[in-house]
């Protein structure tokens, strides 16, 4: 009879499993060796790519017109001219009005609504923070918050990256932006990666209804680098160096340049982006290539060591190792329902695969999504995407645009042609030794004099000036120039302008948070969009930092225990566990939360060590420090120092300090 094993001998067991590998390996993702093969599936997937790009380019073109308008080129349109003679000549509006003798002037509102909307964002920055659902785990949350502040301080996302992508995000509509790890020379360590991407150079799956973007299965974007950084990413051996450095040089003529965006400009504004080809000669084209593909995997239980995860393994390998380990438990007189196998189930899963393709279908490199978030390194969203369609903010001012700068030029083509200090001259009136200009240059001086004879019934020399230009046009004006501000939700009120006369301070505080709703579902959309961005970047910091760090963040209202990142203590949360939420994090929100303090402490509800840990003046750290380092003084020596006697004899000690502390 087979002798049942005790839980002490089944620990054993487990170990000695363990120690013979009798294990399931853990699957890598990473990237496979250089493959220059299968040349034809790849193109497959170029063309795809390029249908992709094609069934964008409206939504591109939408978007440099709006950048157009944006940084003052305003009439640069297209129109069709019909002469006299049939003669059809297609001109940009700016030319046509040239071509008429006159200016095309324009002021540029656009651009101030536009900035205005990035100083609100500004002014009402965010911090994110990790919210856990689990009271246990608080002061774990709090080290990812301080962990996901300081990788966000070192890529400037707050300060430069954001703003800038907001800024481009009112132009076109869309919010892309890469996630990823690199090595940073200036902070000699690798940290988490984050690039704004120009929407001239990114592609997806067109046909996506879902605002979420949870539909989309194809993405990638165009790059343009030097041959050098290519090999330098790609070869591993000398061979695969000429290989690479071969098949551009060889075929650098294989595709002709294809149809591209027809818009006038620098290399540097991506307005004539062509598909297969760089802009800079010098310059070699690559894409990036993130497909959703499925297959069937195998998910596994393994009760040795409580693990739950997707594999690649065949049914023949799992059974193969659960009998391995069946019959080393038999030789140790264990029966099989005792040992720990491994359970299985087959699912037909769904995955991320990249290629790095160039543009005659060579693959680089390929693999499987090598990050643990299981999907592709882009954050992307789509505004407003309502019945498939994606435009700027931008795009719903351009009319109003226009039609100021039309009224404004009508203006002035008025006023040139208008009389202004016209001379009517009888000829009759001109005396006999002067001609009609000596009669002008005279006229025209300070103090000129001209003699008349008046004959019976003659008109003397008179000047007109008309007034032929109130018209309506300034009524028109000021009414279109109303319109814009309603259109664009950005009133006087928003702006700073100053209140008219009699204006009560509630009635315009209301008025200037009146203005910010016309907008907020855009900059809701935003801060959504960033929510998913620092999740995914938390994602990625979770899964890259091997190991621990301290965490140079300054000015926070963190506790001193967590300044420091621990690999295990944030690989120990589950997803599930954390949350984003944004809180304010402006001066008013910190003078706030400062008077509270010192309530609470004016009225003894806390002790002068708790004010201090948790306040953010600049002196708390320091006076902190100092009063730890007097209570170990004196519980060393026995004995306090006069300061300390004095706080314990006079209880308003206390509040005296504080006050010379903050200055109260």
């Amino acid at each position: 009879m087979t002798q049942r094993i005790n839980s002490n001998s089944m620990e054993e067991l487990t170990l000695i499993l363990k120690r013979r590998n009798v294990v399931p390996k853990k699957q890598k993702n990473a990237v496979k060796d250089t493959d220059f093969t299968r040349l034809n599936e790849n193109r497959q997937i170029l063309e795809q790519a390029y249908a992709y790009w094609r069934q964008l380019e409206n939504v591109r073109s939408r978007f440099m017109r709006s950048y157009r308008y944006h940084v003052g080129d305003q009439w640069s349109d297209m129109l069709s001219v019909t002469y006299k003679n049939g003669k059809v000549e297609t001109m940009s509006e700016e030319d046509y009005i040239r071509n008429q003798g006159r200016i095309p002037f324009k002021h540029n509102y656009i651009q101030n609504i536009v900035r205005n909307i990035i100083g609100q964002y500004r002014s009402g920055t965010y911090k994110t923070r990790v919210i856990s659902r689990n009271k246990d785990t608080l002061q774990k949350s709090e080290m990812l918050s301080m962990a996901l502040e300081a990788a966000l301080s070192i890529n400037k996302a707050n300060d430069i990256l954001d703003p800038r992508l907001l800024e481009q995000f009112l132009l076109s509509g869309l919010l892309p932006q890469k996630v990823g790890y690199k090595w940073w020379p200036e902070k000699n360590r690798e940290d988490l990666y984050l690039e704004n991407m120009n929407p001239n150079r990114i592609f997806f799956n067109t046909g996506i209804s879902d605002p979420r973007m949870l539909d989309i299965d194809f993405i990638g974007e165009i790059i343009d680098t030097s041959l050098d950084n290519i090999v330098a990413s790609f070869a591993k051996t000398y061979n695969d160096e000429q290989k690479i450095r071969k098949i551009y040089r060889d075929n650098q003529h294989y595709y002709v340049r294809g149809e591209s965006m027809q818009q006038t400009g620098s290399g540097m504004d991506n307005n004539s982006l062509d598909f297969y080809s760089p802009q800079d000669d010098s310059m070699c084209r690559l894409f990036v290539i993130w497909q959703q593909k499925s297959e069937w995997r195998m998910y596994e239980h393994d009760y040795l060591n409580g693990t739950y995860k997707c594999t690649r393994r065949k049914v023949q390998q799992i059974e193969a190792l659960n009998a391995e380990r069946i019959a080393y438990a038999a030789q140790n007189g264990i029966p099989a329902e005792e040992v720990p196998v491994i359970e299985y189930k087959p699912k037909y899963e769904s995955y991320w695969h990249y290629k790095y393709l160039t543009p005659y279908g060579e693959c680089l490199g390929e693999g499987e999504s090598p990050y643990e978030h299981e999907s592709h390194p882009y954050c992307l969203s789509a505004y407003p995407l309502v019945n498939g369609r994606i435009f700027g903010f931008v795009e719903t001012l351009i009319d109003q645009q226009r039609y100021i700068n039309r009224l404004l030029n009508l203006y002035d083509w008025i006023m040139g042609a208008s009389a202004k200090g016209v001379l009517l001259v009888p000829e009759e009136s001109i005396p006999d030794d002067m001609d009609i200009n000596d009669f002008a240059e005279e006229w025209s001086k300070a103090n000129g004099v001209i003699k008349i004879k008046a004959k019976a019934g003659a008109q003397i020399p008179q000047q007109i000036s008309a007034n032929s230009t109130n018209i309506g046009i300034n009524d028109m004006l000021s009414f279109m120039m109303s319109t814009f501000l309603q259109i664009s939700g950005v009133g006087p009120a928003i702006q700073g302008q100053q209140a008219k006369s009699g204006t009560p301070s509630s009635l315009y505080a209301q008025e200037a948070q009146n203005s910010t709703i016309n907008i907020k579902d855009i900059v809701d959309h935003f801060y959504a969009w960033k929510k998913d961005r620092d999740l995914k970047a938390l994602r990625v910091i979770r899964q890259f930092y091997k190991e621990d760090r301290i965490l140079n963040i300054t000015g926070s209202g963190y506790l001193n225990e967590i300044g420091t990142y621990k690999v295990s203590e944030a690989r120990s949360l589950k997803d599930l566990d954390v949350d984003m939420s944004p809180v304010l994090n402006t001066p008013l929100f910190m003078q706030a939360a400062e008077d509270q303090l010192r309530e609470l402490f004016m009225a003894q509800a806390i002790s002068i060590e708790t004010y201090l840990g948790n306040s953010t003046q600049p002196f708390a750290k320091k006076l902190l420090a100092d009063i730890q380092k007097e209570k170990q003084q004196m519980a060393n020596t026995g004995q306090a120092s006069p300061e300390a006697m004095a706080m314990v004899q006079n209880p308003d000690a206390k509040q005296q300090m504080l006050q010379r502390a903050v200055g109260g």
